[in-house]
């Protein structure tokens, strides 16, 4: 009896993420960023709102104005009204100045701005108490190429990074959220191949956050992504997707990502086994 109520179990999860997976592969762009940010504000969690930062961050402008409009459709509310109802002190902060800051798409960096920023940054945590108004607004107005070399600037000058930093002298959420953005700034590719990865490690896998990124990313810069993950990991992200997903719902995965077709037919395996522990 409990082995079936387990499979049943199993059974729902497969059901339940091969949906979420199809329909957020269905939206339009700001369809979907619409649906993950709200979804990660409901969430009332910490890898919710890095979720909604992850979004909110990267977008340019237009995009931007594109989820506003996509949000207000969908919901029936704004964005920032939105934040306002699901957080609460520092980290709705730091989301209503992501939402509210353009932060226009730039080729190179302006490196007196990058110098100023990083000196801006360390009078800022060196503060007692920390002030973290001007990190937010640091962090909110600069573009990811203009915020890279800020955070390189200061390292370079500071012999530390600003992103450790923040993980010493800032708790909980607040410091999670800020770091997503460095991040993210730091190195795209690497942020998600590193999220893809801790998505899946040890028991149990992350569905939402795999789902998220895979959707996302599969035509945008995933070859870029599996290299990355590839050469951080020394396997490869198709392997580690078939360890720990299965049947249609893999499948489906591995078609977002570019498998081979030995690849894909390589869950049929994995199916099989499932089936057989019923």
């Amino acid at each position: 009896m409990l082995r079936n109520r387990s499979y049943l179990s199993a059974v729902y999860c497969f059901c339940f993420n091969m949906q979420n997976a199809v329909a957020l592969w269905m939206c339009d762009p700001a369809e979907r960023d619409a649906v993950v940010i709200k979804n990660g504000l409901n969430s009332w969690t910490n890898k919710g709102l890095c979720a909604v930062v992850e979004i909110i961050y990267a977008r340019t402008p237009l995009e931007m104005d594109a989820i506003r409009r996509a949000y207000r459709v969908m919901y029936k509310c704004s964005v920032e009204q939105q934040i306002g109802l699901k957080s609460s002190g520092d980290e709705k902060k730091l989301l209503l100045a992501l939402v509210r800051e353009d932060r226009p798409a730039i080729i190179e960096p302006d490196m007196e701005s990058a110098k100023t920023d990083a000196e801006g940054l360390l009078k800022a945590i060196s503060s007692r108490p920390i002030d973290k108004s001007s990190i937010v607004k640091t962090i909110s107005i600069r573009s990811p190429i203009q915020l890279k070399a800020t955070l390189d600037y200061y390292k370079k000058e500071n012999r530390h990074s600003f992103g450790k930093l923040v993980k010493q002298e800032i708790n909980g959420n607040f410091s999670a959220l800020l770091g997503v953005a460095m991040k993210y700034a730091k190195s795209r590719i690497n942020y998600f191949a590193k999220t893809l990865y801790k998505s899946m490690k040890g028991l149990g896998t992350d569905d939402a956050t795999l789902v998220r990124i895979l959707v996302m990313r599969a035509e945008i810069d995933m070859q870029e992504i599996k290299t990355q993950f590839y050469k951080k990991y020394r396997r490869t992200l198709e392997s580690m997707m078939i360890s720990d997903t299965s049947g249609s719902y893999a499948s489906f995965l591995l078609f977002l990502v570019g498998a081979t077709q030995d690849e894909i037919q390589a869950v049929g395996k994995i199916k099989h086994l499932f089936t057989s522990w019923r």
